[in-house]
């Protein structure tokens, strides 16, 4: 059976595909007449070849993470924002890309935003207990919400 089969219909599938359904690779793999066909061993070659390379990416997967990847020490986390926040916090995103260089543009992110902000919020706070900017505010939003 010939692995290259004619498409005639428009859902792509053969006349061949809609009689019978039979499986692509079990036909490769029975190797019938196939064994010299150049687009096969082209075909099997390109295979062969992402095979050893996804094997040689996933050995040195450790080495360097590939841009914009979330590297595997962060933890995953969902927040509730009022409007006005999130929109504070996507002019934030905005204009602190037109700060930056443009090859450094990409790297900024709401995410990035908030994971600095709180650096500095929780670090106040463990120095000043009470007298934290996160204290007067909690305290704040607390009597006003009563």
């Amino acid at each position: 059976m010939n692995v290259c089969r004619r498409i005639n219909g428009a859902n792509g599938m053969s006349k061949d595909n809609e009689k019978k359904k039979s499986d692509i690779l079990d036909d490769l793999f029975q190797g019938d007449d196939q064994e010299n066909d150049p687009k096969l061993e082209e075909l099997l070659e390109l295979v062969a070849n992402l095979g050893e390379a996804f094997a040689g990416s996933q050995n040195n997967a450790g080495l360097k993470q590939k841009s914009g990847k979330r590297k595997k020490t962060k933890k995953r986390s969902s927040s509730y924002l009022s409007p006005e926040n999130f929109q504070t916090l996507n002019q934030a995103k905005s204009e602190c890309r037109k700060l930056l260089l443009k090859d450094k543009k990409a790297n900024v992110s709401k995410s990035r935003i908030t994971e600095i902000a709180l650096e500095i919020i929780l670090k106040d706070f463990e120095m000043n207990k009470e007298k934290s900017l996160l204290a007067q505010k909690l305290q704040e939003n607390i009597e006003n919400k009563n």
